[in-house]
């Protein structure tokens, strides 16, 4: 018995309809798997890539300008084409083996996917935007976080422009976050409470709720501050002069979403002259937790080891990194701060997606789509 070229035929085409049964069922996961995870690592690198052009743009003092992704669509076209050629050569009536030999049945099969993902972009602006860009960020982010375990110190100085003291006497104390070599003192107190804040958060000596903070321990004064603790007086020196009794008021003065951007942007600068220019009255006068800017992008000249950046772009000339300095010293009080601008640059990431608009409120019109 000898099999035909028909036989051959449908034996082909049945396997190779099983395997594009198999290619189009059972690849659907995966192909989903990959595009979810190819697009979320897109999404991030390029949202991180927006955010820290923006600080190199308000770093040089121009204007910021964000995009926010609106939409993600991705289709996936998979076709298959089989065919089959059969040819055959007679010489005679009877076929001999060799003539047998020369029947031919030349299958082909071609598979082919393809993958068409769009995304979809909305330029930020207009009223909406402007009033979120604009306006204070909420007390209850501030204390939710803090709530959440995030360092005081890196809240106060990522987040406050000013915190006020005020007693039952009329007294007023202002702490300015502010690096300005006019207002030294103003900064340098500044970072002590806010050293202090983090010392206090770490021994547990105040509790968040939601209107606010609760301090425990009865204690009287600016908080730590009192004649039995020369250890904090001193530490503090100069924070509060008058010995007003009984626990003041605290109010948080927050800074909008503009002017946080703008200071981690600028902060390096001054924060790095003022260190070179008035150590005795600046940098040996605040917390060993403190003596760096709140946001370190530009790392020409540091000659210690930095840790692998998390993202960097170059603008008009200028690098930008956020990374950290490798802390080699386990005694050293840096020790736990090694994560300090990742964390800074979190802070900031978790800012702007307060202010982002939900992507219902976007405007079509100005939606730009990239295919």
């Amino acid at each position: 018995m000898h099999s035909t070229g028909r036989d051959l035929t449908r034996l082909a085409r049945g396997v190779v309809v099983s395997v594009v049964a198999f290619v189009l069922t059972g690849c659907g996961g995966a192909v989903l798997k990959k595009d979810y995870e190819d697009f979320a690592a897109s999404y991030a690198d390029s949202s991180n890539g927006q955010m820290l052009m923006n600080l190199a743009r308000r770093d040089q003092g121009h204007p910021p300008y964000f995009l926010q992704l609106a939409s993600i669509s991705s289709s996936h076209q998979h076709s298959a084409t089989f065919g089959t050629s059969f040819s055959r050569s007679d010489t005679g009536t009877r076929p001999t083996i060799t003539e047998q030999l020369t029947k031919t049945l030349t299958p082909s099969l071609s598979l082919s996917s393809v993958d068409t993902p769009t995304f979809g972009f909305a330029p930020l602006a207009g009223k909406s935007f402007a009033n979120a860009l604009l306006s204070p960020i909420g007390a209850n982010v501030f204390f939710s976080l803090l709530g959440q375990g995030v360092s005081a110190d890196q809240l106060l100085r990522t987040m406050t422009q000013k915190v006020t003291f005020e007693w039952a006497s009329g007294e007023r104390l202002h702490l300015r976050n502010v690096p300005d070599e006019e207002r030294l003192d103003s900064f340098r107190n500044f970072l002590r409470f806010a050293g202090l804040m983090r010392e206090m958060q770490k021994q547990g000596l105040f509790d968040v709720t939601a209107k606010g903070m609760k301090f425990n321990g009865g204690m009287e004064g600016m908080f730590a501050l009192i004649a039995s603790d020369p250890d904090r007086y001193n530490f503090l020196e100069g924070v509060h002069t008058k010995r007003t009794k009984g626990r003041p008021k605290v109010e948080f003065s927050f800074r909008t979403f503009d002017a946080l951007l703008t200071a981690m942007a600028t902060e390096q600068a001054v924060f790095d002259y003022l260190v070179a220019r008035h150590k005795d009255d600046f940098l040996d006068k605040i917390p060993a937790s403190q003596t760096q800017p709140i946001l370190r992008t530009k790392w020409a000249g540091v000659k210690s080891a930095t840790s692998k950046p998390v993202v960097a772009a170059t603008y008009r000339g200028t690098k930008y990194e956020i990374k950290d300095l490798v802390v080699d010293d386990p005694s050293t009080s840096w020790r736990e701060r090694e994560r300090w601008n990742r964390d800074s640059f979190h802070l900031l990431t978790e800012m702007f997606s307060v202010i982002s608009l939900d992507p219902s409120q976007l405007p079509a019109q100005q939606l730009i789509q990239v295919r």
